[in-house]
């Protein structure tokens, strides 16, 4: 269909320039459809972007707070579903534990989308578009592939073309090889670190002890899990198993519409819901999902009495189902955070969704009550034996770590206009710096950089700006800097305040509230001149102590805040592994023997009703 002659517009949904007409006015629904490396291109044509309908904290928490309540719904209803379909009992918290990583996902971005089209079509009527056409839709084969497709833009114009449908819009579809655009990992091991690692899991497991915490991407370093293993009598052993990966299978659309019917339609959202849902939930909790528990059995053969992990119960559907069961059969699950950033933020969906589907959950030193888990304050794994760094003037250089995060929404109330502000902030805080200081900072970007151009961008404006990779560990390029500076609020901020290295954080704190009880660290931090919520303020730091950051990070004032700091976010002890292994000790008397005083077991006992 032509569209050059029609007096309308054409909604543009993404960056994929094969779905735009240019010759028509053009409405992009987002940010994310401009690509920077693009602008040649896309600055000629007519057309404008869609004023965001987030632009209020209040809206967004309005939003946060549907899409909550939703999935809170969904789960007991798919739960009961998926239970009828494959001749299961499995609790709600069995189906919380593999559904809820895809699911809190999955429904925030469609809620965004039919918000956006909403307010797109309302003030344009006349609006066109090209959709994606029904056959080159896929379904992600597990959660793990559905967090990769969702980082690019064809499987989210597949999302948009869902959404565009249901609201009316006039379409024209257009066929495009949507798996094929997802990046392949190319991560590669060595074959004898892969045997050795074999050979190292076979040994273990014959040596361990029956009473097991198994450790699963535990976070510990590997010198520190066999120190565990030693010292509680062969108890904790680690596992080490790379995700398998899941084959695609033929879609069965009699046993998905069947989802369909118990689905909830109550408002125009849960409407949308109940057509898509259905279509789009990952193949290895319908199809395949018999293939899913043959992979379990394979290589989870143990029946441990508790299962540690970091970060495994995300997108490895494998793993979550085997830790799922055995949390189902008595097993505890124990996990622990993976970052500084865990316990400050006033909304956080993970930390919401791991302290409910543990038992207990080992922070970096904060505290949590009234949650499904026992908050647990412990010495930070991953930062067990680094030795301090400290500041000295003999160190050469600034190392500036930058992050990154996804052009279309994950979660509420983050929105992806947001870190269109963080790249201003970073162009207002390098052209801040003393030019006598500009050859001596290095960027290290995220490995991931998810469309945004961020380099590209920082080197339009400042050419000369040197480039660090990832092939560099971040503890090396870190102890070689004179002055480090985080423009993010993450984990390696921590990390270096824990080594007591001379540090400059910034970052807007619209989109970082802090919750009450994590304000008074953050603003000892404020107070102390290590953190700024205005990026020429952090340059001017760092334009002012860079000569000498002895004297200023040793400062007995500035040391106290640090301190204060770490021990409540990125905490260490000089007996971290001794204290680890009586926690996994008392752990493991608690499950083997309930009666003997300990309430562990009792209160696991009464959470797992749910």
């Amino acid at each position: 269909m032509s569209t050059a002659d029609r007096n309308c517009s054409f909604l543009v949904t993404t960056a994929l320039e094969d779905f735009w007409d240019a010759s028509m006015p053009m409405l992009y629904l987002g940010e994310w459809c401009c690509r920077f490396s693009r602008r040649n291109y896309w600055e000629k044509l007519p057309g404008q972007v869609m004023k965001s309908p987030w632009t209020s904290l209040e809206v967004r928490l309005e939003a946060m707070r549907v899409c909550d309540a939703v999935c809170e719904r969904l789960i007991i209803i798919l739960g009961e579903a998926l239970n009828a379909m494959h001749s299961r009992q499995h609790s709600n918290r069995y189906w919380r534990i593999l559904l809820e990583p895809w699911l809190s996902y999955y429904v925030a971005a469609m809620y965004d989308y039919l918000i956006r089209m909403g307010r797109a079509i309302e003030a344009n009527p006349e609006l066109i578009s090209l959709g994606l056409s029904e056959e080159s839709f896929v379904v992600p084969v597990g959660t793990a592939e559905f967090a990769r497709l969702m980082k690019e833009d064809p499987y989210n114009l597949q999302l948009f073309t869902r959404v565009m449908r249901f609201i009316g819009i006039s379409l024209t579809m257009k066929n495009y090889p949507v798996r094929d655009c997802v990046p392949k990992q190319t991560i590669t091991v060595p074959s004898w670190r892969v045997r050795a690692k074999q050979i190292a899991d076979v040994l273990l497991r014959s040596l361990g002890s029956r009473q097991t915490v198994l450790l699963r991407s535990s976070y510990f370093p590997r010198h520190v899990e066999l120190h565990l293993f030693a010292r509680t009598g062969r108890s904790v052993r680690r596992l080490s198993i790379d995700p398998p990966r899941l084959k695609p299978l033929p879609v069965d659309p009699v046993r998905r519409l069947s989802l369909r019917s118990g689905l909830p339609g109550y408002t125009r959202f849960e409407q949308l819901l109940r057509e898509t849902l259905p279509l789009d939930i990952p193949q290895s909790f319908v199809e395949g999902y018999g293939a899913l528990g043959e992979q379990t059995r394979n290589l989870y053969r143990e029946r441990p009495r508790a299962i540690f992990t970091a970060n495994a119960h995300y997108y490895d559907d494998v793993f979550k189902r085997f830790a799922a069961a055995a949390a189902d059969r008595g097993t505890l699950l124990l996990g622990i955070v993976h970052g500084t950033r865990m316990g400050a933020p006033a909304w956080m969906r993970a930390e919401e969704h791991e302290t409910r589907i543990f038992d207990r959950y080992y922070s970096w030193g904060w505290e949590k009550p009234n949650c499904h888990a026992r908050v647990v304050p412990m010495p930070a794994g991953k930062l067990i034996g680094r030795a301090p760094i400290g500041a000295d003037n003999r160190r050469e250089g600034i190392l500036w770590a930058t992050t990154t995060a996804p052009r279309y929404l994950r979660e509420f109330p983050f929105v992806p206009e947001q870190f269109s502000v963080y790249l201003e902030w970073q162009q207002r805080f390098f052209a801040a710096l003393d030019p006598t200081l500009k050859p001596h900072a290095r960027l290290r970007p995220h490995h991931e950089d998810q469309g945004w151009d961020i380099v590209a961008r920082l080197k339009h404006t400042f050419p000369s700006l040197r480039v660090e990779t990832w092939k560099i560990p971040f503890m090396q390029s870190l102890r070689k800097c004179r002055l480090y500076v985080c423009d993010h609020c993450s984990t390696t901020f921590g990390e270096a305040l824990s080594a007591d290295k001379p540090t400059v954080l910034f970052w807007n704190y619209d989109g970082n509230e802090l919750r009450a009880e994590a304000q008074p660290y953050f603003d000892a931090l404020r107070s102390a001149g290590i953190l700024y919520y205005d990026p020429v303020e952090a340059a001017a730091c760092v334009n002012r102590v860079y000569g000498d950051v002895e004297a200023w990070w040793n400062d007995p004032g500035r040391q106290r805040a640090r301190r204060l700091f770490c021990h409540r976010f990125a905490r260490t002890s000089d007996d971290a592994i001794g204290i680890w292994s009586n926690e996994f000790r008392q752990v493991l008397e608690s499950v083997a023997h309930p009666a003997g005083g300990s309430t562990l077991l009792a209160s696991h006992e009464a959470r797992s009703a749910d």
